[in-house]
C-alpha cells in the first residue's frame, strides 16, 4: 500500500472515530504526541487523548517501541481506538492504551522467546501487527470514555 493510501485509510480512521464521539455529546479536536496525530475528547467533565489505528483489512500494524512491561503512569486515562473500515460495516475496538503497550510488549516478548530471543527475518524491525482476536474484547468499548479507571 503506498504512502498516501496509508494516510488516506488513517485519516479516515480519525475522522470515523471524531464523529462517533461528537455522536456522543463529546467535543474533538486534533493534536500531536510527538509525531502522531490524536484525537483529544472532552465531554462530561472527562478528557481523554485517543490515539486511532485504522485498517481495511488484514491486521492493525504498529511498532514494537509502543510496548512497555509497565504502562507509563501518562498513558493512564487515554484510548487507543482501533477502527475496521473493511465492509460489510465499521467497526471499533475501544482500548485502554495502558493495556495495549503491556500487551504489544507481553506479545512481542512471546514472539522472541519462541525464536531464541530475536526476529526470526527481520532483526532490526519494530514492525507489530496487531491481530482482532486480541482486542475483540474491546468491541464498541465507548463506556470507558466516562470510566475513570478506563477498563483496568
Amino acid at each position: 500500500m503506498s504512502t498516501s493510501a496509508t494516510q488516506d485509510t488513517a485519516g479516515r480512521g480519525r475522522t470515523l472515530v471524531a464523529a462517533e464521539l461528537e455522536s456522543r455529546g463529546w467535543s474533538v479536536r486534533t493534536g500531536q504526541i510527538g509525531r502522531r496525530p490524536v484525537l483529544h475528547a472532552e465531554g462530561n467533565g472527562v478528557r481523554r487523548t485517543v490515539r486511532v489505528s485504522t485498517k481495511r483489512s488484514g491486521t492493525w500494524q504498529t511498532s514494537t517501541a509502543y510496548g512497555v512491561e509497565s504502562a507509563p503512569a501518562e498513558s493512564r486515562g487515554r484510548l487507543w481506538v482501533f477502527v475496521g473500515v473493511g465492509r460489510p460495516a465499521v467497526e471499533f475496538f475501544v482500548v485502554p492504551e495502558d493495556w495495549m503497550v503491556e500487551d504489544i510488549w507481553r506479545v512481542h516478548q512471546q514472539y522472541l522467546k519462541m525464536h531464541g530471543g530475536q526476529r526470526k527475518v527481520t532483526r532490526g524491525s519494530t514492525h507489530h501487527k496487531i491481530e482482532l482476536a486480541r482486542i475483540q474484547d474491546w468491541r464498541d468499548r465507548w463506556d470507558l470514555l466516562n470510566d475513570t479507571n478506563a477498563g483496568r
